[in-house]
């Protein structure tokens, strides 16, 4: 689909936009590729971007990015930390950015290297500022695509922070407080080799007859829910290998899970389907919803009205890093950032500068009120 086509291409970046140099930090970090599992040279360029900001910051040991930006002395008496967390991986099927009328079209642009760099912008604006009266942690994390590696090595070597903002593209207008879970599995289905002269089913034919009877039972799940509510399932690959004596028919499965049925609980049911299946899993979250209530998301609300803007709240089909962290840390927490989500993934995945600016204002705000 063509950008055009996409509807993505937004206005020119009005008076109060984001600066010529919050331009060119996003500019820059999402001319250098970055695929899950390849982080480094993006790390080592925001790094050094860093450092000219005059912001300490170092990689961790398993290459995220650790930033920290303090208060000016005399603007207030620090507290309990805030984390903004994003992520400095991209999804593979990388092409040179290109601008146009307002627009940054690039891998990473809105997924997620637009939210990471209005963090790096508002806290530096925060601090700048002198309303800013707590310690900020800005963590780009490693492998958010894939594993969630960087969030999992995050989570278990840094405290509690008072409050958790998690980049992802939400949109300068709205706050997203709620991840559906994931679940990834492996069924396999093995039998003795036999002439397909007989009577018996062959392993693959017993691999479909156990996908229907998973269909089946996210039907019986699902019975009376849609969207957030409701199992989505989708069959990601199927493979038979035979070494003449024993022939295995393998699906990849991929669930998404609604709040209230975790990935042991689904993968209880999936167990039960067929004495002959078995199942692995290769990894899954549990779904997560955040208070709607509190100072967070207060001090988003009144941001985004400050800004011109009619706050909307929003609970996504996929999951984050949010799913990952919040098991351990549970913090409040919401899930903000510039870009379109429709774009994620895709071809046409962009971002409009006058969007990212309204979100480093936002940020901005929400930072010094805190």
């Amino acid at each position: 689909m063509s950008p055009a086509r996409a509807g993505l291409a937004g206005p020119l970046v009005p008076a109060g936009g984001p600066s010529g140099a919050e331009v060119a930090l996003l500019r820059g970090l999402v001319a250098v590729p970055s695929p899950s599992g390849e982080e480094r040279p993006a790390a080592d360029w925001l790094l050094a971007r860093l450092g000219e900001m005059g912001v300490a910051a170092h990689l961790d040991q398993v290459g995220n990015v650790i930033a920290a930006v303090d208060p000016t002395a005399g603007s207030g008496a620090s507290q309990g930390p805030i984390y903004l967390l994003g992520h400095i991986d991209t999804v593979a099927g990388f092409w040179e950015p290109r601008e146009s009328g307002g627009t940054l079209w690039g891998r990473g642009s809105s997924d997620a290297k637009g939210p990471l760099c209005a963090f790096v912008a508002a806290a530096v604006r925060a601090r700048e500022s002198r309303r800013l009266r707590r310690r900020v942690l800005i963590l780009g994390a490693v492998e958010e695509e894939t594993t969630s590696r960087g969030a999992r090595h995050l989570a278990a070597s840094l405290p509690p922070p008072a409050f958790l903002v998690v980049g992802e593209p939400s949109g300068s207008g709205r706050v997203v407080v709620g991840y559906m879970g994931s679940l990834r599995c492996r069924l396999e289905v093995s039998r003795g080799v036999a002439h397909t002269s007989g009577p018996h089913p062959t392993a693959a034919e017993l691999a479909i007859e156990t996908w229907s009877s998973v269909r089946r039972l996210v039907d019986r799940l699902n019975s009376g829910r849609r969207g957030f509510g409701a199992v989505q399932l989708h069959l990601l690959g199927f493979d038979t290998v035979s070494d003449g004596l024993m022939e295995t028919a393998a699906l990849n499965l991929s669930f998404r899970l609604p709040v209230g049925l975790p990935c042991q609980q689904m993968l209880l049911h999936l167990r039960r389907l067929h004495p002959r299946a078995s199942w692995r899993a290769d990894g899954g979250e549990d779904a997560v919803v955040v208070p709607r209530r509190g100072p967070l998301p207060a001090a988003f609300a009144q941001a985004i009205r400050a800004a011109g803007g009619d706050p909307g709240w929003q609970h996504r089909l996929a999951t984050s890093d949010l799913n990952v962290v919040m098991p351990t840390w549970r913090c409040p927490a919401v899930v903000y950032g510039p870009g379109d989500s429709r774009s994620d993934h895709t071809p046409a995945e962009a971002i409009t500068l006058s969007d990212y600016g309204r979100a480093i204002g936002v940020l901005t705000s929400v930072l010094g009120s805190l």
